[in-house]
């Protein structure tokens, strides 16, 4: 789920701009529980961005090795 809500933050967003949290949820639907919401996405982003959750590159550090390993 944090991949997808990542690469669809990178997609639809543009700088200075409110980021389409509906067109990411919409591009995320395969992905994202179908209770969650837009504002559940912004949520989600806010703690990305506080450090709570590792960013992109971290995560995909990480599944990279698992991937190689296995």
């Amino acid at each position: 789920m944090i991949l997808t809500l990542q690469e669809g933050v990178l997609r639809f967003s543009k700088e200075n701009q409110r980021i389409p949290w509906n067109r990411i949820l919409e591009f995320g639907r395969h992905v994202f529980d179908k209770t969650r919401s837009p504002i559940d996405l912004k949520d989600k982003w806010r703690n990305i961005k506080k450090g709570a959750i590792p960013p992109l590159t971290v995560l995909t550090a990480k599944i990279s090795c698992c991937i190689v390993k296995q």
